[in-house]
Formats: structure tokens, C-alpha cells, sequence
């Protein structure tokens, strides 16, 4: 494949070559009979003149010497003496229309205004042009740019827009899930039922709960609050609502360890103790704490 694409570039460079386009032309030109009877004539033709076959007509006008010797010797010279020829011509040439601006210069100072003038305020129009394009190419550059630092601080303000709802939505989260993490969310009066098996009687008792901490309602009609318990390790599940928390007497005994889960948009509690007894919790509202 490599010979194949040397062989027609080697091809290629021959036939570009001057000498052999000149040789070429040279050729045709000198030998036009030949390239004539070739395209135009049919063989009758030719028999009419004398001549039995295409090859016979060629071989009979083709001589070495005059048909191949001199279109090379024409071609050799066009080739070494036309270049030379046509600088010159080019070079006279630009000569002439050199002189001849400079003529016409000369004569134009006679006029108006002096041709000195005239190309002073040209260069002068040619400056301020130039000055004016350059200062509206730059305007528009930095229009360009501008028009690109606003695109980026439009994506930025947007990003940041976005960042700061997320921000809001996760602080909300958080302070969501805050109020669920202290024993603070049991705040209030509560109505508190125990029955240690089934079959077994309730136990009945009010509590106020304030802060971890919870006091017990007398039944008389003072209602005196006197702490009985601590709450310790509170913790608190969102997504099913259950919680676990120690209940430590404040007189000593046994920790009491209570499961419990909120019910009724966290208005009853319900659970057990871990020894399995049943408890539950039902908080009161103002009214029932002031007819208990």
C-alpha cells in the first residue's frame, strides 16, 4: 500500500513539474495534426489520404528530431526565460503606477486643497476610524463579558436560593426533631393508669410533668405537688412515635424503666414497664385539673 501511494505521489510531482507541462504543451501544439486526426478523423478519411491506419498516419509524421527535439527546446526556454521576463514586466509595471500616483500628486497640490492636506486629513479620518472601531470593539467585549458575569451571578443567586430553602426546610427538620429529644415534650398534667396483669385492679394517679421531672397530685382538694420522680436517659423515636425513659424514685427504690408510644396527636401515652406491666398515661386539660 506504502509503493502504491509513493508511485502516484512520485506521479504527482512529475507532472507538476514546469518543464514537463511546458514539454507538454509544447507538444500539442507544434504537432497539432497528430491530436486532429486523432479525435476528428474516422478511418475513410484517413484512406482518402493515403494513409491505411491511425498508426500508419502517426509513424508517417512523427520524427524524432522535429516532432520531440524542438517542442523540447521550446519548453526548456519557456521555462528559463519567462520567469525572468515576467518580473520584469511585473516590476515595470508597478514602476509606472508608482510614477504615475506621484504625477498626480504633484499636479493635485496646484488644486484646493493640497494633496499634502488631503492625505494628512485621510490619515486623520483613517486614525479616528480606527480609534472608534477599536473603542466599539472593546465596548462590545466587555458587554460580552458583563453579559456573562451577570449569567454567573444570576446561577449563583439561584444556587443560593436553593441552598438557602434547603437550609430553612433541614432547620425546621431540626428543631422538629429537637423538641423530641428532652423530656421537655411531656410538660403537663397527666391522668397515669397501672395494672400489673390482666385481671388485675388499675391504679389511678395524676402526675405534672415539668422538665424531667415529675410530681405527684395530691387527691385532696389543695392538690399539693411533691416530687416523686426523676426521668433519666430519654429517648424518642419520630418515625413511630415511641419512647423509652428511666422513671427514678426520689425517696430511693427501684428504677422503673417505661415503653410507651404516643397516641391521639400525643394526648395519651401507652406502654408497659419492664417487668411487662401495663401503663398508660391521658393528659389533662385545664378543666380537668381544676374539676378533679
Amino acid at each position: 500500500m506504502e509503493k502504491i501511494t509513493d508511485f502516484f505521489y512520485d506521479l504527482r510531482d512529475r507532472t507538476s513539474n514546469p518543464l514537463f507541462v511546458s514539454f507538454i504543451i509544447a507538444w500539442l501544439v507544434y504537432n497539432w495534426k497528430i491530436p486532429v486526426v486523432l479525435t476528428l478523423y474516422h478511418l475513410g478519411d484517413l484512406q482518402l489520404e493515403g494513409y491505411k491506419s491511425y498508426v500508419q498516419y502517426i509513424s508517417g509524421n512523427l520524427e524524432p528530431w522535429r516532432s520531440f527535439f524542438t517542442p523540447f527546446c521550446y519548453a526548456v526556454g519557456y521555462t528559463l526565460f519567462f520567469p525572468p521576463i515576467r518580473m520584469f514586466i511585473m516590476a515595470f509595471m508597478t514602476l509606472i503606477k508608482t510614477k504615475s500616483n506621484s504625477w498626480n500628486l504633484e499636479i493635485s497640490k496646484t488644486g484646493k486643497i493640497s494633496s499634502a492636506h488631503f492625505i494628512k486629513l485621510r490619515q486623520k479620518y483613517i486614525d479616528q476610524t480606527k480609534l472608534v472601531s477599536d473603542v466599539i470593539e472593546n465596548e462590545s467585549s466587555a458587554i460580552q463579558k458583563l453579559a456573562e458575569i451577570n449569567d454567573k451571578v444570576n446561577v449563583l443567586q439561584h444556587d443560593l436560593s436553593v441552598q438557602k430553602q434547603i437550609h430553612t426546610e433541614l432547620s425546621g427538620k431540626i428543631e422538629a426533631i429537637d423538641q423530641y429529644t428532652t423530656p421537655s415534650i411531656l410538660n403537663g398534667y397527666w391522668k397515669y393508669k397501672y395494672r400489673s396483669h390482666p385481671g388485675s385492679i388499675n391504679l389511678s394517679f395524676e402526675y405534672y410533668f415539668i422538665d424531667g421531672e415529675i410530681f405527684h397530685i395530691s387527691d385532696d382538694i389543695d392538690r399539693i405537688k411533691v416530687k416523686a420522680f426523676d426521668i433519666h436517659h430519654f429517648c424518642f423515636n419520630i418515625k413511630t412515635n415511641e419512647f423509652v425513659f428511666i422513671r427514678n424514685p426520689i425517696g430511693g427504690g427501684t428504677p422503673e424503666i417505661q415503653f410507651l408510644k404516643f397516641a391521639q396527636a400525643m394526648n395519651v401515652m401507652e406502654g408497659n414497664d419492664q417487668l411487662g406491666a401495663a401503663i398508660s398515661y391521658s393528659r389533662l386539660g385545664e378543666s380537668a385539673i381544676l374539676t378533679t
